[in-house]
């Protein structure tokens, strides 16, 4: 009775502390998003990209490594436009257009073409 007691006060103690660790950002966030068919990965934290962290499952390989920052460059400049042009009431709408916005203006793709 006594495990069940501490975990009902664990889970509740996490339910009413995820919005405040959510608007803080402290956790380490994957995001997955398919942009014009190119699939791009990337994480943040603190409201902050973590460029080492984009495209990362294909770094070994050069030429998808490239379109897939490229893309993923694109991507951070779209999303800030459209969060820039069509503000929303919602309560980390803020936080994400400093995300996109600031990784948009910092983040360099890799660009790798192959010549004759």
């Amino acid at each position: 009775m006594i495990d069940s007691y501490v975990q009902f006060n664990e889970k509740l103690a996490y339910a009413i502390l995820k919005p405040m660790r959510e608007g803080m950002g402290v956790e380490l966030e994957s995001v997955n998003v398919d942009y014009h068919d190119q699939p791009v990965s990337f994480q943040y934290q603190m409201w902050r990209l973590r460029p080492n962290t984009v495209c990362l499952p294909q770094k070994n390989k050069l030429l998808e490594y490239s379109a897939c920052t490229e893309a993923a460059s694109q991507f951070f400049h779209e999303t800030c436009q459209t969060l820039q042009q069509k503000p929303i009431r919602a309560a980390l709408y803020s936080n994400y257009k400093r995300l996109y916005c600031n990784a948009a203006v910092s983040y360099q793709p890799v660009v790798a073409k192959v010549r004759r």
